[in-house]
């Protein structure tokens, strides 16, 4: 084989086409739910979907950079029943303690976008 000499246009092109051609999906953020929690994952990601799509929850804790521990204590009107609690590695990485489900789900996408 000879040298090849390609001009710097065709080099561009042959650099960029890939990404034009096949752009990707965003990688998601996956999370997992602990045994520990009490607050089911339908809920969970049904606020997730709302407030921050780029953050899923996967049922397989090997696949999840993250694991949740979604904790509704019952606590009656006027305290902060939701207790989220975000782990990676099995490290504290955030809590939250809130009112209502939405909020502790918007503070969990808050940390997680940041």
């Amino acid at each position: 084989m000879g040298n090849v000499k390609l001009k710097p246009r065709l080099i561009a092109l042959l650099l960029i086409a890939p990404c034009i051609l096949a752009p990707g999906e965003p990688k998601k953020t996956r999370i997992s739910l602990t045994a520990r929690s009490n607050v089911s994952t339908s809920e969970v990601g049904k606020e997730l979907d709302r407030r921050c799509p780029e953050i899923t929850i996967t049922d397989d804790p090997q696949r999840a950079d993250y694991e949740l521990e979604a904790w509704d204590t019952g606590a009656g009107p006027g305290r902060k029943p939701y207790k989220f609690t975000l782990f990676k590695n099995g490290d504290r990485m955030f809590s939250t303690e809130t009112r209502g489900l939405a909020g502790a789900v918007k503070d969990v996408c808050g940390f997680l976008t940041r």
